[in-house]
């Protein structure tokens, strides 16, 4: 049988479909059970995804024309009939799995962070230094949802990042607002200078609690509150406290801006099946969480030097300039 353009377009989308097909399967593989995909197999699924529509829109326009220039002779209207039927029934089944993909779309919900300061949020410095006397900052001025920088074990349960978080778990800047002696100079400082003092603390002291400060809760810290269930206290320094930052200055003082992540669909949200959700689609699509997430300035010593270089200024002591430790001379 002579090899015409129309068998030869359809036989090579069909091979380029099995290919599609199985990289997609080992993709979806990866994301399930492993803790990455490959960057090959990737590739192989993106470039066989473009070629089957390369070869695909040809031979199915070449097939119509043809049948269209030959649809009055009496020997092809059989062959016109069924293809007709075969077209229906194809958008049939388009329409209804579309339409089931509309569903689950609308019907999910999106996890809401509250950016709004509390009622009665203190802006003693002014409404455009809502964190001060801390010198950072967020990219928006506005407060951001707690949950929005918390959740750092759920870096380690992922198995992406489980040496790391290990070593998190237990270092200094995980009970950073658990710390005795910061829990008692805080409550020093809120009984002799009010409550604002406080996030003095929060942005800098090794940014102890930068949670608490972003989230608009370091409002009122006195020794009688209780702040056991407040993210801040039990993650400290989280994973994402650290991450979000996008700039900072190495006069230190945590002089730092963070911007507030965006999550996963099911990220945020309790229980199995959203963690088990979320993990498959930070594995599938994890380019944007690195991007997001992994910045050049994190390797520098200056990151580090925005919060390891510490001084008290006159807004605070009322007297002027002092500095402090610092564990970044080298800056």
């Amino acid at each position: 049988m002579k090899m015409s353009h129309f068998m030869l377009t359809g036989y090579i989308s069909m091979i380029i479909t099995v290919i599609a097909a199985i990289s997609g399967l080992i993709l979806a593989y990866q994301a399930v059970f492993l803790t990455k995909i490959s960057h090959t197999w990737d590739l192989i699924h993106i470039v066989s995804t473009f070629a089957l529509i390369a070869f695909l829109v040809p031979h199915t326009v070449l097939i119509m024309i043809r049948d269209y220039q030959a649809r009055k002779t009496v020997a092809i209207k059989p062959i016109i009939k069924a293809e007709s039927q075969y077209l229906q029934g194809t958008l049939i089944i388009a329409v209804i799995l579309f339409a089931f993909v509309v569903l689950l779309v609308s019907g999910y919900e999106p996890a809401k962070m509250n950016n709004e300061f509390p009622d009665d949020y203190s802006f003693l410095y002014g409404h455009d230094r809502p964190f001060a006397p801390s010198l950072a900052d967020t990219n928006t001025g506005e407060a951001f949802d707690a949950q929005s920088l918390g959740g750092s074990e759920g870096c380690g349960t992922s198995g992406c990042h489980q040496e790391i978080f290990e070593e998190w778990q237990v270092s200094a800047h995980r009970y950073s607002a658990m710390d005795v002696g910061f829990q008692k100079v805080q409550s020093v400082m809120a009984q002799q200078n009010g409550p604002e003092s406080t996030r003095y603390c929060g942005g800098c002291h090794d940014c102890h609690d930068p949670i608490s400060l972003f989230s608009g809760s370091k409002n009122i810290y006195t020794a009688e509150d209780d702040l056991t269930n407040l993210i801040g206290y039990q993650e400290g320094i989280s994973c994402l406290a650290c991450h979000a930052i996008k700039e900072t200055d190495i006069k230190g003082n945590a002089n730092y801006v963070v911007a507030q992540p965006k999550r996963y669909m099911f990220e945020t949200m309790e229980g199995d099946y959203a963690k088990t959700i979320s993990d498959f689609l930070i594995r599938s699509y994890p380019r944007y969480h690195v991007e997001s997430l992994q910045r050049k300035l994190f390797k520098s010593p200056e990151f580090c030097a925005g919060c390891h270089k510490q001084f008290i200024d006159e807004e605070i002591n009322q007297v002027g300039w002092v500095q402090l430790q610092s564990t970044a001379k080298s800056i």
